[in-house]
């Protein structure tokens, strides 16, 4: 049985004659203040801005790297340094800032050779050739040994030069290039200065004048100082 028959479903609205009143949530609240962030910050226009600037060493700097850097104690060379550990009364090219000696290279090489002649080795070497010429007999080849030590150093260390310049020139490194041919041409120079010195007993070419002594030096004396011949009465 259908009770549902005849029967037609309608809809209630359950709110007719209800005014539901509108509830503000905000009431009471206070709202919050606007927070500027970028309070106290400085813009980067405004911001100090610093810069690396090359280190120019005074005159005082100078005069200590060229007397300190030969001695170890007191040098700040590295183990980089092909001078590391080496001992020099001067050393001229440590007067010049690294960047200076990349863009004066034949400077540098003037003065690195400069300072290796005021090594302990080279200087007893120049000493000797020059103060042991003096000794009698046969001491006085001893200079001219030393000198043909000193020769085949030195030709010996433009030789070593040789791989070094062939390595710079094939990095381009035009630099490093010069700084090393100023060190050949100066050490063959000196090398062929000991070898004649030491071939020859000289370096200019020109021949010491003898010590000639009379054999009658009464007659000569006698000779020259009388213009007539005596009379004895």
């Amino acid at each position: 049985m259908d009770l549902s028959a005849g029967i037609q479903n309608q809809p209630i609205d359950l709110s007719a004659g209800v005014n539901a009143p509108k509830i503000d949530l905000s009431a009471g609240v206070v709202s919050a203040p606007k927070v500027d962030l970028s309070a106290g910050i400085v813009g980067p226009s405004s911001q100090a801005t610093g810069s690396i600037s090359e280190y120019h060493p005074t005159v005082w700097d100078r005069v200590k790297a060229v007397v300190l850097s030969g001695i170890p104690r007191y040098s700040s060379r590295t183990v980089n340094d092909p001078n590391y550990g080496q001992m020099q009364l001067i050393s001229p090219a440590e007067a010049l800032t690294p960047s200076e000696q990349r863009h004066h290279p034949i400077v540098t090489g003037v003065g690195e050779v400069a300072g290796g002649l005021t090594s302990p080795e080279s200087v007893a070497l120049i000493g000797g050739t020059a103060g042991l010429g003096e000794l009698p007999g046969a001491a006085a080849l001893l200079p001219r040994l030393m000198s043909a030590g000193f020769g085949a150093q030195s030709i010996y260390q433009a030789a070593k030069t040789y791989p070094e310049i062939r390595a710079a020139i094939s990095r381009g490194d035009y630099s490093e290039t010069e700084r090393l041919l100023t060190h050949a041409v100066l050490d063959l120079g000196m090398g062929a200065l000991a070898a004649r010195h030491a071939a020859t007993g000289g370096v200019t070419g020109k021949k010491r004048p003898s010590r000639h002594i009379p054999s009658n030096p009464h007659r000569q004396l006698g000779s020259c100082c009388t213009s007539r011949p005596l009379v004895f009465v």
